[in-house]
């Protein structure tokens, strides 16, 4: 694996088989077009809808980011870190510096969205996918598609209330882990708690970008 700075660390393995993109227990190829069920069109209705409303604000909607064949597998089962080299195309026009963008197989079947980076071994960190969004339309909340500054206050907000529920802070206990990057789907951020103060480490530009405004 390669962290943001380009610095290679152990525990993946290259090689042949190494770099694999699909699980050991099957084979899938999810680059075909999909057999469009409710929650499906209900997801595809949400994201045109929020991409209509952006761009009418923008001048233009996000981008579409195209991964090559056979890629899309990892990234549906949850893996939050599009690598560059498995992107196969950009489409609609070349993002911003944390720009939101959607993450599609090489059939443009939404995986999910995410926030780009050019200049990252990490073109995307992938925020939501596209399950998440039917689940929480399916029980009438606002799907958060695209919204980074909703999301992130919401998932704050509920690694705040597992620690709580954890009992912590208490009077032995007074250092934690607030948030934990990927563990609390907030891949680059991590929060940690001394007492009363709070330290925040950045490993992502959506982060940076996030503490400027």
């Amino acid at each position: 694996a390669v962290n943001e700075n380009g610095k290679a660390s152990r525990g993946t393995r290259g090689g042949r088989n190494g770099g694999r993109d699909f699980t050991p227990r099957e084979k899938r190829s999810n680059d075909t077009p999909r057999q469009i069920d409710s929650s499906t069109a209900q997801v595809d209705s949400e994201l045109r809808r929020v991409s209509a409303a952006l761009q009418t604000s923008s001048g233009q909607g996000p981008a579409l980011i195209v991964l090559k064949r056979g890629k899309a597998p990892i990234f549906r089962d949850g893996q939050p870190l599009v690598y560059g080299g498995a992107v196969a195309s950009i489409e609609g026009h070349e993002p911003e510096l944390g720009e939101s963008v959607l993450v599609t197989d090489g059939a443009k079947n939404v995986l999910g969205w995410g926030v780009y980076n050019a200049t990252s071994m990490y073109r995307v960190r992938i925020m939501q996918r596209a399950e998440e969004i039917g689940g929480r339309l399916s029980r009438g909340e606002p799907s958060l598609a695209l919204d980074l500054p909703g999301l992130v206050q919401e998932r704050i907000k509920a690694a705040a209330e597992l620690r709580g529920a954890l009992d912590l802070p208490r009077e032995d206990t007074t250092a934690y882990r607030l948030v934990n990057s990927e563990g609390d789907r907030l891949s680059g951020l991590i929060v940690d708690r001394y007492g009363d103060l709070v330290v925040v480490q950045a490993s992502a530009a959506w982060v940076e970008l996030c503490a400027r405004d």
